[in-house]
C-alpha cells in the first residue's frame, strides 16, 4: 500500500519530487537494518537517495554494499566510495572468490566451484575427492571455468556469482546482528525490461533467510533517476559520457532504450556496436579486457553474441585491437594446467 510520509521521518536536504516520493510503497513495518545494494549506477544512487530521504532520521542503520567486478568501468569502486561518503552512508566493498575443484577419481572427474574449502565431490559423494585446480575472482575467470558466455535468460551466471552470492554470503554471516526485519534496497525499475516490469515492491530474498528485498524506485523513469542524482549534487560516473550520452540524453530525453550502461564493459546486454565502441576506447582497462576476452574465446570456442565473437565484432565495426596474453593483474586461472606457447599469443587450457 502507498503511505504518506510524516515530515519527522524525512531528511529535508535530499530533494525528491513529491509525485515520486508519494508513489513509493513502503515495507509493512519499519526495517531493523537497511543494506543498499550499491553498484554506483544512476539507479542504485537514486535508490540510496530515496532510502535516505525516507529512513534517514529514524535511527535505523543504513549501510551500502558494493560487489567489486573487475570488468566494470575503471574507477567504479572509487566512484561508489565518493557517493556514499557524500550521502553519509557507510560502504562495504567485497569481491567474489571461488575455489574451483575437480574430482580426482577417473570415473567421475566432476568440476564444481565453492566459496570455501569443500573437497567432498558433489556428484560421486566421495570424501576428500576434490583437488583445487583454479581460483575464480572475476568474469573472465568464470568464462574460462564454464567455457561459455552467460545468456540472457536463466543462465545469467555473471550476476549470480559476482554480485548476488557475494552479498548473500556477507548477509548470512551477519544476519543474526540485523534484527527481525532487515531489508536489502534494490535499484531496479519497471521500465527497464519486461522481466523487471513484474518485480513487486517487496519480496523475500532468496539465499538469505528472513531478509527482504525492497525496490523503492520501481516507478521511476530513466530520466527521473538521472535527475535525482543531478538535483542532489551527486556525481555520475564518467562512463555515461564516455559512451556518448549528453546532458540532453540524460536529463531531458524521456527514453529507456539506447544510451550508456554502467555495467561490465563487455556486458551481454549491450549491442555489438556498443561493445565495439566501449572496448576500444583509449582506456588501458577496456583494452586489456578486450585482449583477454579474445584470447578466452579462442580457447573456449564460445562467442559473445550468437556465434559472433569479440574479435569479429571489432572487425565488423572496423576496430583494431592487438591480441596478447591475458593480464597477470586480473587472474583467470591461478592454479591448473596451462598450455605452452611459443609467443605471447595465448592458449589457455582448463585441465
Amino acid at each position: 500500500m502507498s503511505i504518506s510520509f510524516p515530515a519527522s521521518a524525512l531528511i529535508e536536504n535530499i530533494r525528491i519530487p513529491n509525485v515520486l516520493l508519494k508513489a513509493v510503497v513502503l515495507p509493512p513495518q519499519l526495517p531493523s537494518n537497511i543494506w543498499i545494494q550499491f553498484s554506483g549506477v544512476k539507479d542504485s544512487t537514486a535508490a540510496a537517495l530515496m532510502t535516505k530521504r525516507i529512513y534517514g532520521e529514524t535511527g535505523i542503520p543504513i549501510q551500502a554494499h558494493h560487489q567489486i567486478v573487475e570488468e566494470d568501468w575503471a574507477g567504479t569502486v572509487e566512484h561508489c566510495k565518493r557517493v556514499c561518503e557524500m550521502l553519509g552512508i557507510p560502504l562495504v566493498c567485497e569481491q567474489a572468490h571461488y575455489l574451483g575443484y575437480e574430482c580426482r577419481y577417473n570415473d567421475c572427474r566432476h568440476h564444481w566451484l565453492s566459496t570455501k574449502p569443500k573437497p567432498k565431490c558433489q556428484k560421486c559423494k566421495r570424501e576428500d575427492a576434490g583437488e583445487i585446480i583454479a581460483e575464480v575472482v572475476n568474469l573472465r575467470g568464470l568464462l574460462m571455468w564454464r567455457k561459455r558466455w552467460p545468456d540472457y535468460g536463466r543462465n545469467r551466471y555473471c550476476t549470480a556469482y559476482l554480485k548476488r552470492e557475494v552479498f548473500d554470503k556477507f548477509a548470512r554471516r551477519h544476519r543474526a546482528e540485523w534484527g527481525n526485519f532487515p531489508i536489502a534496497v534494490m535499484g531496479e525499475r519497471w521500465l527497464e525490461s519486461t522481466s523487471r516490469a513484474k518485480i513487486p515492491y517487496l519480496e523475500e530474498r532468496r539465499g538469505v533467510k528472513a531478509m527482504w528485498d525492497w525496490h523503492p524506485i520501481l516507478h521511476l523513469r530513466r530520466l527521473d533517476a538521472f535527475r535525482l542524482v543531478r538535483d542532489n549534487g551527486l556525481p555520475l560516473h564518467e562512463c555515461y559520457r564516455l559512451q556518448g550520452m549528453t546532458d540532453r540524453d540524460m536529463f531531458e530525453t524521456d527514453a529507456e532504450k539506447g544510451g550508456g550502461r554502467m555495467s561490465c564493459v563487455c556486458c551481454i546486454f549491450k549491442s555489438a556496436e556498443a561493445v565495439a565502441h566501449d572496448l576500444v576506447l583509449d582506456l588501458p582497462h577496456n583494452q586489456q579486457v578486450t585482449r583477454d576476452l579474445v584470447a578466452i574465446e579462442a580457447e573456449t570456442r564460445h562467442y559473445f553474441k550468437q556465434g559472433l565473437g569479440i574479435e569479429a565484432i571489432l572487425a565488423g565495426q572496423r576496430k583494431a585491437i592487438v591480441v596478447n596474453a591475458p593480464s597477470s593483474s586480473t587472474p583467470l586461472i591461478l592454479r591448473g594446467k596451462k598450455s605452452t606457447a611459443d609467443s605471447d599469443q595465448v592458449q589457455l587450457t582448463l585441465f
